[in-house]
């Protein structure tokens, strides 16, 4: 499992702040200064961002940053379907950071996924029964108007403000909560997004 997906206080490149720090050495059973709590810290998100799979329901979905791509297999490691990313900027000063953060959720079969580069969030449904959708706008279905994406393997995007940083989803998987880049001041934006609706439905202040 991915260092993201086990410990959702962490993003590539960041420490969590001391009240985190405390809760992992707890939750890991260690006694150890919380000096050394921010190093395990460091290399859970390190490990984090050198992790390039993520599994469910027999589909492994990967990505690589050279050329930037990710792709979806089958169990049997034949990929079914390939998307382009774009290469993110390089950080200043360089942080290890993941071309994606991406999550499985089961409940709603499907992979949830943050491109590093782009301010999306995507999720890719792995459920062969996923109901075809429309991007964009379409008046009227009815009388033909636009062409349906297919539902399995069908990439909806949701717009958001900036790319995020951190990824995690609520208990019933209706909504994925994350966070941007710190800026000057140290301050960054949360977001609330409701997979369901397809937008941003709250921010918050960290």
């Amino acid at each position: 499992m991915p260092a993201h997906a086990r410990w959702p206080c962490l993003n590539a490149g960041a420490v969590p702040p001391d009240r985190w720090r405390r809760r992992l050495v707890t939750m890991l059973g260690l006694a150890v200064p919380l000096a050394a709590a921010t190093q395990l810290t460091r290399a859970l998100a390190a490990d984090a961002a050198r992790d390039s799979t993520a599994t469910l329901l027999g589909h492994r979905l990967r990505w690589q940053a050279q050329p930037p791509e990710m792709w979806m297999e089958n169990s049997a490691g034949l990929p079914l379907r390939r998307w382009p990313l774009p290469a993110p900027a390089p950080p200043s000063p360089p942080v290890p950071a993941p071309l994606v953060l991406a999550l499985a959720a089961s409940l709603r079969r499907s992979f949830i996924v943050a491109p590093q580069a782009l301010a999306q969030l995507w999720e890719i449904s792995v459920d062969p029964r996923a109901e075809d959708f429309y991007e964009g706008l379409v008046h009227d279905y009815r009388m033909g108007e636009g062409v349906p994406t297919r539902g399995y393997l069908g990439l909806r995007r949701i717009a958001i403000t900036e790319p995020l940083l951190g990824l995690r989803l609520d208990a019933d998987q209706a909504e994925a909560i994350g966070h941007g880049a710190a800026d000057a001041q140290g301050r960054r934006t949360g977001y609330v997004i409701n997979l369901d609706v397809r937008r941003v439905v709250s921010t918050y202040a960290i």
